[in-house]
């Protein structure tokens, strides 16, 4: 008896723990869909955001990756194609300036935001998967718990650790500026996480699983790969834009607070 007493002890540790963590987690954030526009399924998106009412994507894979300018219907207005060699990661604005990361170089390619016009090419030794600006610096994630600043020539400035309870959140992807917290995918989960951008403390998140359920291609080669990633922010409506790769779909989001 005393043998089956030792061996009981470490799972009921390890259950206890489990069971404090969970009860740990940041609140989960409601929402309700108030709108959905057209999206191009041949999109591998890695970046999404919405400058004076501009939508902006940059897309991914090599020989396919973009950077496009439209309106929520769809309406392409610009297109830049990428070089062959580069894959398109997160896009972030600063200064009037358009900035874009790849994950084939640890580079970021600059363009005029007027009309896409490349301006510069910039390093950013570690590269980078997401972007984001709060209007002083740009904000760049690379799929570990940390977010890097950096000012507009990419000097790098500060690194914020994102931790929910004290744990820290790793595959952080995707990011969107919202009035003092950023918005993350957690790549490939059907997460968004909100991290304060003072404390690195996640203090909610989005379960898009939901949503995401409605974006299978029936193609099973794609379909591992539509997960969510996307985030733009209306200030005007104080909604989210949300989409993924090869999704149908852009769903606009009113959140609450739980």
């Amino acid at each position: 008896m005393r043998r089956l007493l030792l061996l009981c002890i470490p799972v009921l540790t390890a259950c206890a723990s489990t069971s404090e963590h969970l009860s740990k987690r940041a609140p989960a954030l409601t929402y309700d869909i108030v709108a959905t526009y057209p999206h191009e399924t041949s999109a591998f998106t890695e970046g999404l955001l919405l400058h004076h009412g501009v939508l902006f994507e940059s897309t991914g894979l090599p020989g396919r990756s973009t950077l496009r300018r439209t309106d929520r219907a769809a309406q392409l207005s610009c297109s830049v194609g990428i070089s062959r060699e580069t894959f398109g990661e997160g896009i972030g604005v600063l200064s009037g300036y358009l900035y874009q990361l790849s994950q084939s170089a640890p580079t970021v390619h600059v363009y005029d935001i007027r009309d896409l016009a490349p301006v510069d090419t910039l390093s950013l030794p570690g590269g980078g998967w997401g972007m984001t600006s709060d209007g002083r610096r740009l904000i760049v994630s690379d799929g570990t718990a940390r977010l890097r600043y950096f000012e507009e020539r990419m000097r790098h400035m500060e690194t914020l650790e994102v931790t929910e309870h004290g744990r820290p959140v790793e595959r952080l992807n995707e990011l969107e500026w919202v009035n003092g917290d950023i918005y993350a995918n957690v790549w490939p989960s059907t997460r968004v996480v909100r991290i304060n951008d003072q404390s690195g403390e996640v203090t909610g998140w989005l379960d898009l699983s939901a949503i995401a359920a409605q974006a299978n291609t029936n193609d099973k080669d794609k379909d591992k790969d539509s997960v969510p990633n996307g985030i733009a922010y209306d200030q005007k409506r104080n909604t989210l834009l949300v989409t993924g790769k090869y999704w149908a779909k852009i769903y606009e989001l009113r959140l609450h607070d739980p």
